[in-house]
Order: C-alpha cells, then structure tokens, then sequence
C-alpha cells in the first residue's frame, strides 16, 4: 500500500481522497490501477484514511485510472512522426507502435512498481518521480542527422514541461530489431534529464572543454559534433544507460542487450 501520488489525486473523482488500498484493475488486468477511497475520515466503516478523524462512515468508492489518462497529464502524444522519408514506412509505423505499447507497460509497471529506484549515483528515483517523468516524455521522429555518434537531442520545453526528444526516424526504426530496445530508449533518456543525469552531463562537459582548450573558438555545432566522438561523451551516455538498466530491472521489463557505451 502506498500514498496517492499528486498525478493520481488529480485524477481521482468523488469521495474523500483518502487512499485505503490500490491493486490491478477488474480482473487483475495489469493495464489499469484501482485507487480505492474512503466515503468519509474517521475509524468507522469505510473511513480511517490518511489522515482520518471524526466518525465518518460513508461508503469507500473506487476510481479505475487508466495509464493512458496518467500518461495525458501533460497532453504527451508520446510519440510524433515528422519525418518525410519515414512518413509511412512499415517498420517505422510499427516502432513507433512498439513505442506506444512500451511506455504503456513501463507506466503500469511503475504505478503498481517499487515505491523508490536506486540511481548510478546513489540517489533515490521516488514512484512518482518515475510517474511524472514517463508521463511528460515525447518521441518525435526526424530526417535529421545528427552526426557520428549521435541519434538525436533532449529537450525539456519549459512551457509544458514535456520532455521532448528528437529522434532520428532511421535509427529509431532500427533500434526495434532489439527486444527490450524501445523500454531503453524511454529510460536512457529520463536518465539524461535526471538530476544525476543533469550533473554527469554538465561535469563531462566541462572535463572535454578543458582538456581540448581549442574548442573554444568553435561554432556550438562543432563543438558538438567533436564531443560526441569523445570519451567524455561516452561516460555521459554511460550514466544515461545505467539509469535505463536500473529503471527497467526494478519494473521487470525486457533489457536491451549491449548498448552504445555499455552498462
């Protein structure tokens, strides 16, 4: 039993939100969570929630909360196909449909999962922590190349708070031959805008620039085209991947074997 996450209490109707038990949906269908909640505080029937006082006795409710209603919290389309020469490519058609289905598995998971994950850097990744991040991430395919090394770019949109990843469609498409593949793509890129992630990425970066004092006068595209084809680089990716692996191991999803930059 747990406490409601703030994701969840938005999305509970009627009744008091004092939570009492949570569990599968109808059926133990593993694709909803039943939030059961007290009619009224107090120790009598059907009260004696969190935080409970008085003698309410009003009958529990229970709101079935779908993972694609968590997952609209931040209006996420999850994933957006803006590339032309993959617009109606089969296999990117179906990637993208392998997507859908793994952030769904990972979002149901991570509801009814573990209340914390441990980080590569010994911090703790708290359940709704993991709910809020696989709720507000978004995929969007492009035609563009992002060079050696690289598949595309992590951006948090500071109006809507959407985590959006621009991805290149060839690659993406590619990534799905490996089982587990889309779970790493959805983890190494939380694991990118982690506070550990924030930190790693910020602290190779600076390593690279003072060992290659050169860069300085380069254009930003330059200096990222050479940094990714550094091992400052790879350490970066390396942190990202260690929070996918941790992520998908505690949730009990399928792992991608033999990552760029390893485990």
């Amino acid at each position: 039993m747990r406490e409601l996450t703030e994701m969840e209490l938005e999305l509970v109707s009627g009744g008091d939100t004092y939570l009492t038990d949570t569990g599968p949906g109808p059926g133990g269908d593993p694709t909803t969570t039943v939030i059961v909640t007290a009619g009224g505080p107090g120790a009598g029937a059907g009260g004696g929630g969190v935080g409970g006082g008085g003698t309410g006795t009003g009958p529990n409710s229970t709101t079935v909360v779908t993972v694609t209603k968590l997952l609209a919290k931040y209006n996420s389309p999850e994933i957006v196909n803006n590339s032309t020469l993959y617009a109606n490519n089969p296999a990117t058609l179906k990637a993208m449909a392998d997507f859908k289905a793994a952030l769904k598995e990972m979002m149901t998971a991570a509801v009814n999962g573990p209340p914390t994950i441990t980080m590569p850097d010994g911090t703790q990744m708290s359940q709704a922590q993991l709910e809020d991040f696989l709720g507000r991430i978004e995929f969007n395919l492009t035609d563009t190349d992002y060079g050696a090394g690289r598949a595309g770019a992590n951006n948090i949109d500071p109006v809507t708070g959407l985590i959006v990843v621009d991805i290149n469609a060839a690659q993406f498409t590619g990534y799905d031959a490996d089982p587990g593949s889309m779970q790493y793509l959805i983890g190494h890129e939380i694991g990118h805008d982690t506070t550990g992630g924030i930190q790693e990425s910020n602290t190779t970066w600076g390593q690279w620039l003072a060992a290659n004092p050169g860069e300085a006068g380069k254009t930003a595209a330059q200096q990222a085209a050479d940094y990714a084809n550094s091992t400052q680089f790879g350490q970066n990716e390396k942190y990202a991947n260690d929070v996918a692996l941790a992520i998908n191991t505690a949730l009990g999803q399928p792992i991608m074997s033999n990552p760029q930059w390893g485990y």
